[in-house]
């Protein structure tokens, strides 16, 4: 039975995060698609994500884009920007510095 549950936990995971899907390491065309299907489904709730998948894919100027999109949301993604990972691509443009400036002036 426990086997049976992990097995189904495991598979529901999976099956329920567009975020690790739009990652997609070393799997361009699925990450592409994944990609779009996030951005169609969830616009507007999760414009932070789509900025971390963008970052991380070195696309900055579109991470960019989609940041400005989640400040002006309140996405509360944007309380972890300074120790985030996959958007460590980003800490060298000029724009990050003022990213982090307009949000901790909120």
């Amino acid at each position: 039975m426990r086997a049976l549950d992990h097995a189904i936990e495991t598979i529901y995971a999976k099956r329920h995060n567009p975020l690790s899907d739009a990652l997609g390491a070393g799997r361009p065309k699925e990450s592409d698609t994944a990609l779009k299907q996030l951005i169609k489904i969830r616009p507007s709730g999760w414009a932070y994500q789509i900025a971390e998948v963008y970052a991380y894919r070195g696309e900055v100027d579109k991470a960019f884009d989609w940041m400005d999109r989640a400040y002006q949301q309140r996405d509360r993604g944007l309380l972890v920007v300074k120790s985030d990972w996959l958007v460590k691509n980003l800490r060298q443009d000029p724009r990050y510095t003022e990213l982090l400036k307009m949000h901790l002036s909120r």
